[in-house]
């Protein structure tokens, strides 16, 4: 006979399903406005435990979880990388600019010293 209840703790809603010798615990959160789940099937040769169903369901939708938080870093990282190149080459181009015209200035300025009048 198949048996289920729901339990709700801070940001996790728990789902227990009994189903003669499977025992099952299905834990759901949300992120970004999407669900994640993790789930802790117990062996038929174990006891069931239903705290440790819990914390390994819950760890499990955690994993899950901190994978989608680790991907929006990285892309956010590369994202900085592609503007921090894109500026230290800009930076490198006015640089260059900036020695092209100090050396015509200093050329202006030789020029006008050795004009005579």
């Amino acid at each position: 006979m198949k048996q289920e209840f729901t339990l709700t703790r801070k940001r996790y809603k728990y789902y227990v399903v009994h189903d003669g010798d499977m025992h099952k615990v299905i834990c759901v959160s949300h992120y970004a406005g999407k669900s994640y789940r993790g789930i802790a099937i117990c062996s038929p040769d174990d006891t069931f435990n239903l705290d440790k169903g819990m914390t390994l369901a819950k760890l499990r939708c955690d994993r899950k979880i901190n994978a989608v938080k680790n991907k929006y870093v990285d892309d956010r990282i590369m994202s900085a990388n592609i503007m921090l190149a894109l500026v230290q080459k800009e930076l490198r181009e006015l640089a260059c600019l900036k020695v092209k015209y100090m050396k015509e200035d200093v050329e202006t300025e030789s020029a006008l010293q050795n004009t005579e009048w």
